[in-house]
């Protein structure tokens, strides 16, 4: 294994923290469009952004922006780390490097294919759904519920989205290892 290679792990996680921040900022900002109380009722208060659901903050976009970055931050880290590390069999630094961040594209790729489906399996389902059990996450103070369900979707498929991108990823990895010279 060489230095370069070493140097790049880091590059790859800082990289991979980034991407994954920037896409719960960019996510979290037009689900906020959906649904406003999702985060106001729901992920402000989980978060510890206000302390009362009822609260109202003074720059609620700002917030939902941080909320995006505390949801997914942590995601990025532990998918940088991991396909960092599995790249190290690779012949060398630029092979290594140009192949988690393809991983790491096909996994954003992923996690948005399955958060556009969320979007449409709430609103297909909204009717059918037992909505009204999403309102407990907000004491029962939710006033548009079938958005806030929809919103719950999108979330909930982007999160399964990230883990099946997740997978992929690493085999394509693989796949890049069995295709490239590696290190013995």
């Amino acid at each position: 294994m060489t230095l370069k290679k070493l140097l790049t792990l880091p590059i790859i996680v800082l990289l991979s923290v980034i991407i994954a921040s920037v896409y719960g900022i960019l996510h979290d900002q037009l689900t906020y469009c959906i649904s406003p109380e999702y985060y106001t009722k729901f992920k402000f208060p989980m978060f510890g952004l206000v302390s009362d659901p009822k609260e109202t903050l003074q720059n609620p976009r700002l917030a939902v922006a941080l909320t995006g970055i505390i949801a997914t931050w942590w995601v990025g880290l532990i998918i940088g780390i991991a396909f960092g590390i599995i790249a190290l069999v690779l012949k060398d630094d630029r092979q290594m490097f140009q192949s988690a961040l393809k991983a790491l594209l096909l996994t954003i790729v992923i996690a948005i294919g399955a958060g556009l489906t969320g979007l449409g399996y709430g609103w297909m389902t909204r009717t059918i759904q037992d909505v009204e059990s999403y309102n407990k996450y907000a004491s029962g103070t939710i006033e548009d519920i079938t958005s806030f369900y929809i919103v719950a979707c999108i979330h909930n498929f982007s999160y399964l989205g990230g883990g099946i991108g997740f997978a992929i990823g690493i085999i394509t990895i693989y796949r890049h290892k069995k295709t490239r010279n590696i290190q013995a």
